[in-house]
């Protein structure tokens, strides 16, 4: 079986925390599951989501540092089975549950983060290489096999990912990224 290597886009390719900074309230915790936050740090989340609705934010996102060399690695193991699998937010009230962000709204970020990945990456990936999901976790959306690793900075998608039977690398920096990647291929 041939391997396929999957790349999460924000946080891992694309400095979404950095970006973030002008928008977000100090108390919002936008990297953390909804179910560990509290009502005013989900408040706090709820607000973020207000604040980008109808911008350009996901367009606009800075390069994580190493992203290229990260991303060449990965080439190097996986060949053109490397692809960017990155979900697209559904911000909804954290509290009531009411959703704020419409179907036109996840498709205009869809289109951004598209357009972010060619922008910035279009030598490595077509559009075809690139998946926006809109729910559910990628895990269950994918149905990965051992040979299907998916690299997310966030613990619980790599938890999803590997209990639907994938292999998960929890980003941490593009160098030790790409080292792991590389150890693939032994």
């Amino acid at each position: 079986m041939s391997i396929k290597i999957y790349f999460d886009m924000d946080g891992v390719l694309a400095d979404f925390e950095q970006s973030a900074i002008k928008y977000r309230p100090r108390s919002a915790d936008l990297n953390r599951p909804n179910e560990y936050l509290s009502d005013a740090q989900k408040a706090a989340k709820l607000e973020f989501y207000r604040k980008i609705e109808g911008t350009n934010f996901y367009g606009d996102l800075a390069v994580m540092p190493g992203a290229g060399e990260m991303i060449a690695a990965a080439k190097a193991v996986a060949g053109d089975n490397v692809f960017i699998l990155t979900k697209i937010p559904k911000a909804a009230n954290f509290i009531t549950g009411a959703l704020l962000t419409d179907a036109n709204e996840q498709r205009r970020i869809a289109q951004q983060k598209i357009e972010w990945v060619l922008r910035h990456f279009g030598d490595y990936f077509s559009p075809d290489r690139i998946i926006t999901v809109m729910d559910g976790t990628k895990g269950v959306l994918l149905r990965p096999t051992k040979t299907d690793i998916l690299v997310d900075d966030r613990p619980d998608n790599i938890a999803n990912w590997t209990g639907s039977g994938g292999t998960g690398i929890l980003y941490t920096s593009a160098a030790d990224t790409a080292t792991e990647l590389a150890g693939l291929k032994k």
